[in-house]
């Protein structure tokens, strides 16, 4: 389960009397003992009083006697042939002939040098983790409670591992600095790790540094998939930069350096002041924690709480506003870190609106931060972070190729590592700065040009309420840096690990909290819920959020007041959408993160008509079109993916993505409307759109790698589409000239409300050279496919596809990404398929822009 070897080796009975001891390393191989007693060859021992049992018992009273045979002692070993790698055993075939429990008793021996350890010596399955090349032997006995069983011996050889996770430390600093504190977050690929593994820095110059381990979510098999680690780094000079590898390694104390009643009873505060309307509200760190304080982090390097509650004038709660710590300890109190933020979003609250005030934080009395007249947007947040010693400037780059092998973040091209063009990287280091951004709408909330009598907001495009590099109007259609798998800052800062490129990404995730998206359930302190609130939602018609079991109106509650305190100058939607804050959280492991990914994830579902999404079912494939599908489903299984295995969301994302995932299926998979895999467009009917059609195509695909394989089935149909438009897979391959393959709209039913075209030759005799509806068809002139006449015909050179190939967002793009998907599937042809387009004459640089820069995972 977490290797990538199986074997299973022959018992080899000892020669020699052995004593098993409970410690593996400085023993001599022929004489160990364990649990106390001696064992003989042949299965005798003493017990700790010296006197000797027999290898097979006698048991009886008067003249009845009755043979007690001993255990066999059985097991495999699953393991790969490399350091690093767990091996685990398992002996669970152990066996007694009379049937009775068995105890187990296991000893690792180990090369010179080596520090491995089993992480259990008395249990049926256990595992060590070598860390040196040589050979291991392990050994096992079993007791029936009266005997011992024969010692079971086997050996195996390890040889030194491929290079493995790396990671590089770079200190921004102009001088010196020591003992800097540090925490990131790391993904990983199924069955690599077990969930119970510690890990630690290896050192390009030889030293080891101690990392605390916060395990955050594991896979189906048990194996390790997201943890948070901490640690100190010892000394940093002045710009230097540190290559390190995460190995594992011993499992390190669990005791908390610092407890949350340390923090308490210590002077440490943090405060947040709000002055709006005459009167002060306050909010304090220390208060909140000493009612409702949930951990984040705990052990023996970094303890992190969180708590949230609403602002308070002395002698009422403000019935919108709330805020939220983030507190952590490296070690001791000497240097914390505090996160502070203020929401506006508790949901069913009468009126909601935009609220202005004016606001401080301070910690320990001291003003660390302060806005004058911030208009705070209605069902939005902000937040701002601080230390109270030193601040920590420190770029770490993680890896990138393993990041890719994990499946958690698309298949980029590797070509594409450190191949990123420098002058886009040098667009986010000028771009990512201060900057005040105005924008202005109409009452109805429309955007409008500035001075032109409309709503005018002005905002720092880095700070609160800024929405940094996103489109403020994101239904905005054409191609955009923040559509894709990932957006492009995101995509750019895992090819290339650079620091500015970081900055714009994971601060992106603190500018999601600007958009009108956030709903939190006073009563839960979580994300509103639909399972709750079947008939939640934040859609325009409040009479559909009625809900006749309960009498409740559900509905999130629509602003009443002025237009002033109503509009917002961000528009959001569901089409158009970018992954936000995976990315941030995937690498940081920053709470504040996965809460955004929550809220959005979320958002998706409230936007719609409760009626349409099938109330607390979540279902997105009846009210919103192709490309809004994809990108929902999508940012809901990044967030079942990622969110920690206790938190209490982990269930709600999981039963909803689930939910749809069986959705689809019975529709596509069983309904089998089409022969090609096409999905049944909601408002263009009949007339289709391949490029959103791949969106989805893709998002499914990405939900099979982020281990959702009951996707696979709805994969292998969806696929379909994409490999048959490349002219393979159909009843006659060329029933689709691939050249049209990435075309803007084809026609795949013969009327609005009519059964869609069963086959792929159906849908291009009937787009191409026709007037479809919506337009955007293709028109072949009578030329064979892919010839010198039709690309003459066409204004293009021969082999180039339309729809701006050259392009790294035109429709060929849009279409790698699903061809790519239909080669991960498996399904027939797709190798043939990818082979064809990449033997197109144009293609895109995604140097600059990597948005669709995605290839077939190996």
């Amino acid at each position: 389960m977490f290797n990538k070897g199986f074997a299973v080796f022959a018992v080899v009975f000892l020669s020699s009397t052995i004593t098993f001891s409970n410690s593996a390393r400085g023993t001599d191989a022929h004489n160990h003992q364990i649990g106390g007693e001696r064992f003989t060859p042949s299965g005798s021992a003493t017990s700790p009083g010296g006197r000797y049992l027999s290898p097979g018992g006698v048991s009886g009273l008067g003249g009845g006697m009755t043979i007690d045979s001993p255990p066999k002692a059985i097991f495999s070993m699953h393991y790969s042939d490399n350091t690093n790698k767990a091996v685990v055993a398992n002996a669970t075939p152990s066996f007694d002939p009379e049937r009775k429990d068995l105890s187990y008793r296991w000893q690792l021996i180990t090369p010179s040098g080596s520090r491995s350890q089993l992480t259990k010596t008395n249990t049926a399955i256990t595992h060590f983790t070598p860390d040196k090349s040589g050979q291991y032997d392990l050994l096992l006995v079993v007791n029936d409670g009266r005997n011992n069983s024969s010692v079971n011996r086997q050996s195996i050889q390890i040889t030194q591992a491929e290079p493995g996770i790396q990671l590089t430390f770079t200190h921004l600093k102009n001088s010196a600095q020591s003992s800097i504190p540090t925490t990131f977050a790391q993904v990983f690929a199924k069955g690599e790790f077990e969930a119970g593994q510690a890990f630690a820095l290896a050192l390009a110059n030889g030293q080891t540094v101690n990392l605390q381990t916060d395990v955050k979510a594991t896979y189906k098999d048990g194996s390790l998939r997201h943890a948070v680690f901490s640690t100190i780094i010892p000394q940093l000079n002045a710009n230097e930069t540190i290559h390190a590898e995460l190995i594992p390694a011993a499992t390190p104390s669990t005791t908390a350096a610092v407890s949350l009643t340390d923090l308490l009873s210590s002077n440490f505060d943090a405060k947040i002041s709000l002055q709006l309307d005459g009167v002060t509200y306050t909010a304090s760190a220390k208060e909140f924690l000493q009612t409702q304080a949930h951990t984040w982090l705990a052990g023996p390097i970094a303890n992190e709480w969180y708590v949230n509650g609403s602002f308070n004038n002395g002698h009422n709660e403000h019935p919108h506003l709330a805020a939220t710590f983030n507190i952590r300890s490296y070690g001791n109190l000497d240097n914390i870190w505090v996160s502070a933020s203020i929401e506006n979003n508790w949901a069913y609250q009468e009126g909601p609106k935009n609220i202005t005030y004016d606001a401080t934080i301070s910690i320990n009395n001291q003003i660390v931060h302060s806005e004058e007249q911030l208009t705070h947007l209605r069902n939005a947040r902000w937040r701002k972070q601080f230390w109270t010693a030193s601040t920590p400037q420190l770029h770490i780059a993680h890896d990138t190729h393993y990041l890719l092998t994990t499946g958690a973040v698309p298949n980029y091209d590797s070509a594409l590592i450190n191949g990123i063009a420098q002058f886009h990287l040098d667009y986010y280091a000028d771009e990512w700065q201060d900057e005040n951004i105005t924008l202005a709408v109409n009452a109805d909330g429309y955007r409008t040009f500035v001075d032109n009598g409309g709503y005018e907001f002005t905002y720092n495009k880095i700070g609160p309420m800024g929405i940094g590099l996103a489109d403020p109007d994101m239904p905005n259609t054409g191609a955009r840096p923040d559509i894709g798998p990932l957006p492009r800052w995101a995509a750019t800062y895992l090819l290339s690990q650079d620091r500015h490129a970081k900055k714009a990404a994971i601060g992106m995730g603190n500018q999601a909290a600007s958009w009108p998206i956030h709903y939190r359930d006073k009563n839960t302190g979580l994300p509103l819920s639909i399972i709750d609130y079947p008939y939640a939602s934040s859609f325009w018609n409040t009479f559909l959020s009625y809900n006749p079991d309960t009498g409740m109106n559900e509905h999130t509650a629509l602003c009443t007041s002025t237009p002033e305190d109503c509009v917002v100058p961000y528009l959001p939607d569901t089409a158009h959408q970018p992954s936000l804050a995976y990315v941030p959280y995937l690498v940081t492991g920053d709470h504040y993160f996965l809460e955004e990914l929550h809220f959005w994830a979320n958002y998706n579902l409230l936007e719609m008509n409760p009626v349409y999404r099938r109330y607390a079912q979540g279902l997105f494939s009846v009210d919103m079109q192709d490309r809004a599908q994809a990108w929902s489903m999508r940012t809901l299984g990044q967030t079942a993916f990622i969110t920690p295995d206790n938190h209490p969301m982990k269930v709600y994302f999981s039963q909803i993505l689930d939910n749809n995932i069986r959705n689809y299926t019975f529709n596509y998979v069983i309904g089998n409307p089409n022969a090609y895999g096409a999905l049944i467009p909601n408002y263009s009917h009949p007339t289709a759109s391949p490029w959103m059609d791949d969106f989805f195509t893709w998002a499914i695909s990405s939900l099979v790698d982020l281990d959702f394989t009951e996707a696979k089935p709805l994969l292998d149909w969806k696929a379909q589409f994409s490999v048959q438009r490349m002219g393979f897979g159909s009843q006659n391959n060329g029933d689709y000239c691939w050249i049209f393959a990435s075309a803007y709209h084809v026609l795949i039913a013969p009327a609005e409300n009519a059964q869609m075209f069963n086959s792929i030759a159906d849908v291009y005799q009937n787009t191409n050279g026709q007037d479809i509806p919506w337009g955007g068809g293709f028109d072949d002139a009578g030329t064979e496919c892919a010839s010198e006449e039709q690309a003459i015909a066409l204004g293009l050179q021969a082999g180039e596809m339309i729809g701006y190939s050259s392009s790294p967002t035109g429709f060929p793009s849009n279409l790698q990404i699903a061809l790519a998907a239909a080669v991960n599937s498996g399904i027939p042809n797709a190798e043939d398929a990818w082979k064809r387009f990449l033997g197109r004459s144009a293609k895109p640089d995604y140097s600059y822009y990597p948005n669709y820069a995605i290839v077939p995972r190996q």
